[in-house]
Formats: C-alpha cells, structure tokens, sequence
C-alpha cells in the first residue's frame, strides 16, 4: 500500500485540522475582537492597533522562504513539534505585554513560528494525499481554520474574556492548545519511507531557493494571494472595531465577525471538491473569488441587516478559495512535493508582506471615511484577481511531478 493510499492520512488530516483550529486560527484571530479591551487597557489608538494587527505577517516575509527551505530539507514532522511549543509559549507571550512595545514584540515573535507551522502541515498533507485527493484534505483543513476563525470571533470576546478574568487570560488560555497538539504530532506516525525522497538532500537549501525563485509561475501565485490575503486579514481586523465605531454592541459586532467565518465554513468543502473535479482549478476559483472583493466593498456603505448579508457574501468563498488554491502549487510541474514548502514559503510569504503593509494603511484612511479602508483593500483583492486572470492556465491541473 502506497503512502497516498494509507487510511492513516486520515488521522494526519485529523491532527492537521486541529492544528488549524486551535494553533493557527483561533489564537491569531482572537486579537482582532480582543482589541477594544486591548486598547483600552495598554492606550493604544487606530493607527497603532493596525500596525499591531498587520506586524505579525512581517516575519513571514523573511522567514517564509527559509521555512519552507527547512521544512524540505528536514521533513514536516520534526518541524510541527518544534512549531507547536513555540506557538504555545508565543501566543502566551501577547497576555504578558504591559504596553504597545511589548505588545508589538510578543506579536513579531508570535508572528515568526507562523510560517514554519504553516509551511510544514501543507507538506504533510502533500505527502500523504494524492493530487485528486488534494483540494479535499486542504479543503478539510481549511474548514479547520474557518472553525478556529469563527470560534475566536466569536467568543473570544464575548464569552472567554468575561469568563477568564480579560485579554490577558484568554492569550494564556489558547496558549494551552498547541502545547497539546505537540504531544499529538510527536507521537504521530513518521513520513513512508517513498514519501521521503520528497525531503530535499543535506546543502540543498540553498539550490531549493534558487530552483523555487527562478520558476515564473510561483511568482505569479505569490503576486495573486498577495492582493487577496491582504484584502481580506486586513479587512477582518478592522470590521470588529468599525462595527462598534458605528454603534453596534460588542456581542453583535462580535458575531458579525463570525458570520463571515460560518459562511466560509458552509462554502469550503463544496468549493474545495469542485476544484478537484474541474479541468482547471483557476477557472473556478475566478468564478467564486470576486465575491469576496465585492463583498468587502459594500462593507463601507451597508447597516443593519443588509450588513449581515455582505459579510456572509465576502465569506462564502474565502477557505473555499485557499482550499483551491493551495493545491496548485505543488501542480506546478517544476515543484512537485519535492520543492513544495519552500514555493509555498516563497508565495505565503508575498501574503504575510500584504498583511503587514495593508492593515495601517488602509486604517489611516479613516481620516476620509470610516467604511473608505474597505473600499481600498477590496481593490487590492481585485488586483490580485486580475493578475489570476492574466496568468492564463498556467499553472494548469495536472498530474503531480515528484521531482
């Protein structure tokens, strides 16, 4: 039995769903509906909780890249424990900050085990599931992330904060979860031995980089979730605190947010399966994506009820797009599963720089309206449609190349 063909790659879907849910999601996107108390308690203004919102992406700019590389180089396994723990005593790190500073290094530091969690769980699931079974195990797994989203909207706030004692003491409590999914990741079955000529040979770091960086079809899916990651994290951190601004109570800006997280969560296997099915994944993810942006770009006019329907529209297809997406990376023919973590480093990392630059910028434009940051940040989700377009079918669906 072949490794894609183990029933146990369903228990490392399990694990990496978790993972989602409570590593990567929840703790991360707690902070946006935690930063009334925040703010509050550490005296921050618009411009600084964006700055703090976007900061986290940054490392990944930098060590996007040389996670993957690692992650290539010494396999995804060893790489999630060492992730896990150190997420688990980042993530902590936040409820310790006693001003904006400290506050902004826990987050940059929080920020740096980011890649390497997420370069390593899609090299995993790359090894384990086949290209026709791909869209569906990142589709799973981006059902997680939509859970871990949508639970960390909506209760983080509301239910945990009260009930722990404030912000602080919700960090420390989602601090707890990644130090248990390590446990589960070190007692996980290691990689088949066919799956580990996939793991790239010692001093190939640097030739992976240099193979990655010189394929044209990586760049373009880095330049695509540079406008779409940008537009929609950027977005979700100042929804929360526009929707107060505009006098909504705490509870229902609160499950506002989450909406967007529980259509995304309806939408994302149905999404995902499709592109599995279809001839071209890019076709379809150019038939679901614009509703996002547009989506996003009524969130500066709607109110009421018609608020609630634009955020649940933005939402459908947001995991169901990632879900797509992601597996056509290692359908380029160039990367295969051998060069997967470092292309993907390479494309996430183009993303967390949009994170990072998107948040402040489009907060500062506040000053002309306070609905005008959605309209630019739909924008830049549309560039980055545009440029999926324009890349043609390239890169196409096709059978894996394990190079």
């Amino acid at each position: 039995m072949t490794q894609t063909q183990s029933p146990y790659r369903w228990i490392i879907l399990t694990l990496a769903t978790l993972t989602a849910i409570f590593a990567q999601a929840a703790p991360s996107i707690c902070m946006s509906v935690l930063f009334k108390e925040i703010s509050t308690d550490l005296q921050l203004d618009l411009v600084q909780i964006g700055v703090v919102w976007g900061i986290s992406a940054l490392p990944s700019v930098v060590l996007g890249l040389v996670a993957g590389a690692l992650t290539d180089r010494i396999g995804p396994k060893k790489v999630l424990v060492v992730s896990c723990v150190l997420t688990a005593l980042t993530s902590g790190m936040r409820g310790a900050a006693t001003n904006f500073y400290t506050l902004l290094l826990a987050v940059v530091l929080f920020g740096s085990v980011y890649p390497f969690l997420a370069m390593s769980v899609f090299k995993m699931l790359s090894q384990w599931f086949p290209s026709k079974q791909l869209g569906m195990a990142n589709g799973v797994f981006s059902m997680g992330m939509a859970t871990g989203f949508m639970l960390g909207s909506a209760i983080s706030a509301s239910v945990l904060s009260p009930a722990l004692g404030g912000w602080r003491n919700t960090l420390f409590f989602y601090a707890a979860f990644p130090a248990l999914l390590a446990l589960g990741w070190a007692f996980a079955r290691s990689a088949h031995p066919s799956a580990r000529a996939d793991v790239a040979q010692p001093g190939a770091m640097r030739a992976s980089l240099a193979h990655v960086v010189r394929v044209r079809q990586v760049w373009a899916l880095a330049l695509v979730l540079f406008g779409i990651s940008g537009c929609v994290q950027s977005a979700l951190g100042y929804l929360p605190t526009y929707l107060r601004g505009q006098g909504w109570q705490p509870v229902s800006a609160d499950n506002a947010a989450g909406l967007f997280h529980l259509a995304s969560l309806i939408c994302v296997l149905p999404i995902s399966l499709w592109t599995d099915r279809a001839d071209s994944r890019r076709r379809v993810l150019l038939m679901v994506a614009p509703l996002m942006a547009l989506g996003i770009a009524a969130w500066s006019f709607a109110s009421g009820a018609a608020m609630y329907a634009v955020i649940a529209l933005a939402g459908l297809p947001r995991d169901g797009f990632m879900g797509g997406f992601m597996p056509m990376i290692p359908e380029i023919r160039q990367i295969g599963t051998k060069y997967v973590a470092t292309a993907t480093g390479l494309v996430t990392g183009m993303a967390a720089l949009a994170n990072f630059i998107a948040p402040p910028i489009g907060n500062s434009l506040t000053a002309i309206a306070p609905g005008a940051p959605f309209l630019f940040w739909a924008a830049l989700g549309v560039a980055g449609l545009v440029i999926l377009f324009l890349a043609g079918e390239k890169p196409e669906k096709t059978s894996r190349v394990e190079l």
